[in-house]
């Protein structure tokens, strides 16, 4: 069983192996038949019912390439005429009864005008004017670009694609894969540069902040502490001269007339 198995029902790309070519999803537990239910060509799994691959436009009923050449050479009147075929057989109504929806198979719509359509069981929106095939008429699931009923890419030329896709060899095709891969683990290693280089310029700038926080904080301080040192030495000289005031007339008197005036006493 290939390791890139995906599930096309939920995407899921773990699968229990019950032999036989029996399978189950893990997330939800659709089974598969590899042995009819795989592309014979790119390997890739096919839901119930389908026919057309996904990946590779591989139609399992014929040659798609020619039955799509062949499809685009009608003219309006060979298709008029092939209409009036099928509504003289009876076969009009059927084809429209056999629109349903690509979600739950539910053949039941609710008209809404302008080309939008609801469906009745699982309730998805459809706007025909651009979720219908126009070959065939079939409802196509949103994002979807390959009609499953005929094969129809909405893309572009599915003919050319597909025999261009089968004239790849096995080491061409290697190559684009690993080419893919490496394309892949660049675009992680760009991103995470990128993050990196974001975090380094977010740190950058918060180591900036920071110190330049720091020496403001170190202005403040000095500033506080020269004030704190001037409002001291001012407290200490004030301190001073009151008590050279208070002290000095305590003292006796020793110039010589105060000593004269003490003798004649």
């Amino acid at each position: 069983m290939r390791a890139d198995l995906k599930c096309p029902h939920c995407g899921g790309q773990a699968f229990t192996d019950y032999g036989n070519g029996l399978i189950v999803c893990q997330r939800c537990r659709v089974q598969f038949d590899l042995n009819q239910q795989q592309c014979p060509y790119c390997g890739s799994l096919l839901a119930e019912g389908t026919f057309v691959c996904l990946q590779c436009g591989t139609d399992r009923r014929g040659d798609l390439a020619e039955r799509i050449i062949k499809d685009r050479l009608m003219t309006p009147e060979d298709r008029r005429r092939e209409r009036l075929s099928l509504a003289q057989q009876g076969q009009d109504e059927e084809e429209e009864a056999s629109l349903k929806c690509p979600h739950c198979g539910s053949k039941a719509f609710t008209d809404y005008g302008d080309g939008l359509v609801a469906c009745q069981r699982c309730y998805t929106q459809f706007d025909l004017n651009q979720q219908q095939c126009p070959h065939c008429g079939s409802l196509l699931a949103e994002g979807t670009f390959i009609c499953l009923q005929c094969g129809t890419d909405l893309r572009g030329d599915l003919a050319k694609r597909i025999i261009k896709d089968r004239l790849i060899t096995p080491e061409d095709r290697r190559r684009g894969r690993l080419s893919t891969v490496q394309q892949e683990r660049a675009d992680v290693e760009e991103a995470s540069r990128r993050r990196l280089e974001t975090w380094w310029e977010e740190e950058r700038k918060r180591r900036e902040v920071e110190h330049q926080e720091q020496i403001a904080r170190q202005r403040r301080e000095r500033n506080v502490l020269i004030i704190t040192v001037a409002i001291i030495i001012a407290i200490v000289l004030i301190i001073t001269a009151i008590s050279m005031i208070v002290l000095l007339p305590s003292q006796p008197d020793s110039t010589p007339t105060a000593w004269l005036i003490q003798q004649n006493v």
